[in-house]
């Protein structure tokens, strides 16, 4: 990922990025090299150290998740069921809007994941019907 494509994910102002992309490079989570067609830009990789780091964040945001779904009524689960098309409408066109800016797919659809975990889909473990009874 540029720093170019970050900036328009994050939807944050470009010194922002520049700032971020120093900590996060002297902190050793993510390196930068010259792009492979263009060398006036730059690509921004996750080290080892930054893919471990991530993945450990998304096993607590996965597990935080599905506790607070556990503690949800039927009643609830189903409101959120009954919401997740309008959540997945908006999240489409936020990475329709990211493709149209050039940004990854699949950096745009992790807010998709979670909504698939509330949902009991793409691997996570399902929510059973009255465990939050």
């Amino acid at each position: 990922m540029t720093p170019r494509e970050l900036t328009v994910y994050e939807q944050v102002q470009p010194p922002t990025v520049t700032r971020l992309m120093k900590a996060l490079e002297h902190a050793d989570l993510v390196t930068r090299r010259i792009h492979p067609t263009d060398r006036r830009q730059l690509i921004l990789e996750l080290t080892p150290a930054g893919n471990e780091l991530l993945g450990a964040a998304t096993k607590v945001t996965d597990h935080w998740l599905t506790t607070h779904l556990a503690d949800l009524t039927d009643d609830e689960r189903a409101t959120l069921t009954t919401a997740i098309p309008i959540i997945n409408k908006i999240v489409n066109a936020s990475c329709l809007v990211r493709q149209e800016q050039h940004v990854p797919r699949e950096t745009a659809l992790r807010t998709g994941a979670l909504i698939d975990l509330v949902n009991g889909d793409a691997g996570h473990a399902a929510i059973p019907p009255g465990s939050g009874e």
